[in-house]
């Protein structure tokens, strides 16, 4: 399978795509944002290197193979530091936020998940927010 985890992506950081499986391989990128759409073919062991623009609206650049329509995946493109991507045990950490109360978007496309929190931060603590996500928070 082609590589596709990208942890985050900021505004005009150049992100590469390699291919690492023995198949042939195409990288689509499908956006509102005109400079984050294309689509180039990555043989084996090759790569390609794109620089991604945020959208306003905050909507991702949808990543797909043609020639394998089950290979999908999500860019979020920022122009700002707040964000993050959980890890394998759903943590994530986002640091350098002032004190106040701001709002955590948290989201997740591949089952249309999004939600909304108000988070108050304390400068000097560490905030936690716990979250647990059920089948009817999900798409139908």
């Amino acid at each position: 399978m082609p590589s596709y985890r990208v942890a985050a992506s900021g505004s005009g950081i150049p992100v590469g795509f390699t291919n690492s499986d023995l198949a042939n391989h195409n990288v689509r990128g499908t956006s509102f944002v005109a400079e984050n759409n294309f689509s180039v073919f990555v043989p084996y062991e090759q790569a390609y290197r794109h620089r991604f623009r945020a959208d306003k609206k905050q909507r991702p650049v949808v990543l797909s193979c043609d020639i394998h329509p089950w290979v999908k995946a999500w860019i979020y493109v920022f122009d700002h530091s707040f964000f993050a991507v959980s890890d394998a045990e759903g943590k994530l950490r986002i640091d350098g936020i002032s004190p106040g109360t701001h709002e955590l978007q948290l989201r997740q496309p591949d089952v249309a998940y999004r939600a909304v929190r108000n988070v108050p931060v304390t400068a000097g603590e560490t905030t936690r927010i716990e979250l647990r996500i059920s089948d009817r928070d999900l798409r139908p």
